[in-house]
């Protein structure tokens, strides 16, 4: 057994007697990390009276642990924010805007910490064609910090004759009549995650034909990160007007967790147009009681497998790769005798944690390669967290403190898009 073997060990094993006693349902880690503390996104479709011109919605989520809250006199709790949305164009000028202001009260104190994405704000504009910049900015007016989130946006002059589409838009639920679609009747799923099962979670977008006389050509596969396609479809539609509504509905093709594509491509008359975009499942990701060898259960485990062990297992067969995975874990069982392997169930344990609350969906990399899933699988949860929100000139930052080995990890949302990125070891 080599030092890498014995240094995977030697952690998991730390905080072990703690872990065991965890519920695999993840509810402790749900309270520590929850989803990212603020998301938006927006979304546009061409004007419906086709004029000149499109419909643009921003929408905005943010949890309770982003305020200060006060404790009222009847013993509720109370947080105000003020919450701007303004678009600029390329020459700074102000071409549409909205103010918010907002009370919160909630009944208890836990309230106030909550880490679901329970507020949410959507606001909609017309504008032209053209460039802008979208900068979104929440205020806590009991602590005067702000976070502020800005962005470029970009919209092809739909008016001319090109084949064009919107971006894909994620739905908890896909609506019965979905015939038409307007922005301000839709709640999307900023995060493009599907986090229960048994759900009719779905995508949808809006195809522009080049002509309205020549019939398309409609192509779209879904994929998983092995780009294993799932499903694939090719549908031929002449256009009864200057909008086609696609609708994907995803639940019923996917099985297990994990990060997935769609591949989009439209031809009419000679041209072709392509789109593709990522979308997460966080349910848990192995059932621990029942731990059966699959290819997937490899890849969070290659940083921690011996380099010259690493390249033999590319000449391996299904059947090699499948013995050579159940003695790994054999090799570092801790307790041999007894019939569970603690090693093995406490690390996949550690990959359902970072794949429910670590994965993001607009990056192109498995929860266990983010810079906190890292930390996670090597240390477990951290003993103490802080949660930062971000001022005019930070980002959102956590501190994850390790007292029994003396050590800190700062880590930074740089993007603004939940990937915490590590920048400091203390």
């Amino acid at each position: 057994m080599n030092r890498k073997s014995l240094v995977i060990i030697m952690f998991l094993l730390v905080l072990f007697n703690v872990q065991s006693s965890l519920d695999p349902c993840l509810a402790q880690e749900a309270i520590l990390f929850g989803p990212p503390g603020f998301v938006h996104s927006y979304y546009f479709l061409r004007s419906e009276d086709d004029t000149p011109g499109l419909e643009l919605g921003v929408y905005v989520e943010f949890c309770n642990d982003m305020l200060q809250f006060v404790k009222n006199s009847d013993d509720s709790f109370e947080a105000n924010y003020d919450l701007s949305i303004t678009i600029l164009t390329e020459d700074d000028h102000v071409a549409a805007g909205s103010m918010i202001s907002h009370k919160i009260v909630v009944p208890t104190y836990p309230k106030t910490k909550e880490r679901s994405l329970t507020n949410f704000i959507s606001r909609f504009f017309k504008l032209d064609f053209d460039d802008y910049r979208l900068i979104i900015e929440l205020t806590d007016t009991e602590t005067g910090k702000k976070l502020r989130r800005e962005e470029a946006m970009r919209f092809a002059d739909l008016s001319s004759a090109q084949l064009y589409t919107n971006d894909f838009i994620y739905l908890d639920s896909l609506p019965d009549d979905m015939s038409t679609v307007e922005l301000d009747s839709i709640r999307p799923n900023l995060l493009k995650m599907i986090q229960e099962q048994n759900t009719d979670f779905g995508a949808m977008i809006e195809i522009y034909p080049k002509s309205t006389l020549d019939s398309l050509t409609i192509r779209y596969d879904v994929s998983d990160m092995a780009d294993s396609v799932l499903f694939y479809q090719e549908i031929k539609r002449i256009p009864e007007g200057s909008r086609i509504l696609l609708t994907i509905p995803l639940s019923d093709m996917i099985t297990y967790a994990g990060k997935y594509r769609i591949g989009l491509s439209i031809v009419q008359n000679g041209s072709e147009y392509t789109k593709e975009s990522r979308f997460t499942v966080n349910w848990t990701y192995w059932d621990l009681d029942e731990m059966r060898y699959h290819k997937r259960l490899l890849a969070p485990l290659m940083s921690y497998i011996p380099e010259k062990e690493l390249k033999l297992l590319d000449y391996k067969s299904q059947e090699e790769l499948e013995q050579w995975f159940y003695q790994y874990w054999r090799d570092r069982d801790p307790t041999p005798d007894t019939e569970k392997n603690e090693l093995m169930y406490e690390f996949y344990r550690r990959v359902n944690v970072i794949n429910f609350h670590f994965s993001v969906s607009d990056i192109d990399k498995s929860s266990w390669d983010t810079d906190r899933g890292r930390v996670y699988l090597k240390y477990g949860p951290p003993q103490n967290l802080e949660r930062h929100m971000s001022d005019l000139n930070r980002p959102p930052f956590e501190i994850w403190h390790y007292p029994d080995i003396d050590r800190r990890f700062i880590f930074e949302d740089r993007r603004g898009k939940g990937d915490y990125e590590l920048i400091k070891i203390e």
